[in-house]
């Protein structure tokens, strides 16, 4: 099936452009163009389209009204700014609306590939109302300790980056969020950034406290859910599960990137137990009752809550712009040989990590078949030496 596409543009010289770059694409794409706000809503009145592409400075309603109005009639549509505007002020405003920001010019492939990306988990997110859900998100919660301590070093007038990026990594929702903006088209990265340490160092504590303190993209996480759904031991487990993944990773002799990625993925890999635990509460405890019940399965979860939480937390991500091998990972963290990346990558030592880790208390899980055919199987001794001294330095700190 095609997929529909909305651009929204009060230039009709930058319609007519789109129209003359995307004719190649005429055979995987349905496309529309409308000249402003009120005729991108009609529109969507009269007929359904995936993903919506906007301007961001246009007379009457602006993209960031419109895109806004979109989330709350039509969320389960993937929103993205494609503008020539370079104010950071006006990025920073765009973050909550749209799921991801292009700058003008855009060439044909760029435009191309971001939508393709963000649109390639919703084959496996196949549950419309839970796509919904996770497409309107803006935020995930935090945890409130990290939350006040970040919003009371932005305060300060000397607020020393090192001390933010040392909170930021240790909460996966504020590592989503700075991953998320600076791995933007604005910045124009020649590559992705994929750890939150350097995220922050690029970002800097002027857009770092716009976010937090004004656009309000960072929350804490409500604290009767917290004790609900045992938040913060998942965030716990996260820290947990990505410092052995980029310790296995180095041990391996991986290069820095695919380290960098071990830890971030690790650090996310349940983010869709957050999104599902806020979002879906009485749906996901039916879901968790059964696993303290020991009948939980990741089809058990399919059926409770409409996808397992990888899946879930994949969806975000991917909408959100992060790296593909950190998206891949979160979602195929639980069955890898599903996953048709070929070879070791990021997901490797994602899913080793979070079966080591989560067997110090349960039975967890590990695909050998997998790791026989990466020709890895006799390495579990050695991982479990990294796990146990991991364990052993973090109880003495």
């Amino acid at each position: 099936m095609k997929l529909r596409i909305l651009f929204v543009d009060d230039e009709p010289r930058i319609l007519a452009g789109l129209r003359r770059m995307l004719r190649a694409r005429r055979d995987e794409w349905e496309t529309a163009f409308a000249e402003s706000g009120a005729e991108a809503l009609e529109i969507l009145e009269r007929e359904p389209f995936d993903v919506i592409v906007s301007d961001m400075r246009m007379p009457g309603m602006d993209g960031a009204e419109l895109l806004a109005e979109v989330r709350r009639r039509h969320p389960e549509m993937l929103r993205i700014v494609l503008s020539g505007h370079s104010e950071i002020e006006l990025v920073l405003s765009s973050v909550g609306p749209s799921h991801q920001y292009l700058t003008k010019p855009c060439d044909a492939e760029t435009l191309h590939s971001t939508i393709v990306r963000a649109a390639a988990l919703r084959e496996i997110l196949a549950d419309e109302k839970l796509r919904s859900i996770v497409s309107r998100l803006e935020h995930m919660p935090s945890m409130p300790k990290l939350f006040s301590a970040l919003v009371e070093e932005l305060g300060k007038d000397d607020a020393s980056i090192p001390q933010v990026a040392a909170l930021v990594i240790q909460d996966p929702a504020m590592t989503a969020q700075v991953l998320r903006l600076v791995n933007s088209a604005y910045f124009g990265l020649p590559r992705e950034i994929n750890s939150a340490e350097r995220a922050v160092s690029y970002l800097g504590i002027g857009p770092l406290s716009s976010l937090v303190l004004r656009e309000g993209l960072f929350a804490e996480a409500d604290r009767a859910l917290i004790e609900r759904f045992h938040l913060e031991e998942i965030s716990r487990h996260g820290n947990d599960v990505a410092s052995l993944a980029r310790r296995l990773a180095k041990d391996a002799g991986a290069e820095t990137i695919e380290v960098e990625d071990a830890f971030t993925a690790g650090l996310l890999h349940d983010a869709g137990k957050v999104i599902l635990a806020t979002n879906l509460p009485d749906r996901y405890e039916k879901a968790l009752e059964q696993r303290v019940a020991g009948v939980w399965s990741r089809e058990l979860e399919e059926e409770l809550v409409g996808a397992d939480h990888g899946v879930v937390g994949a969806y975000l991500m991917s909408v959100w712009g992060l790296p593909s091998t950190v998206v891949e990972a979160i979602a195929y963290h639980h069955r890898p040989s599903e996953c048709r990346a070929q070879g070791r990558t990021t997901l490797t030592w994602v899913h080793v990590a979070n079966a080591l880790v989560s067997g110090r208390s349960t039975p967890c899980h590990v695909d050998t078949d997998y790791l026989r055919r990466l020709d890895l199987a006799s390495k579990w001794e050695r991982w479990q030496e990294l796990a146990e001294d991991l364990h052993t330095v973090a109880e003495d700190a």
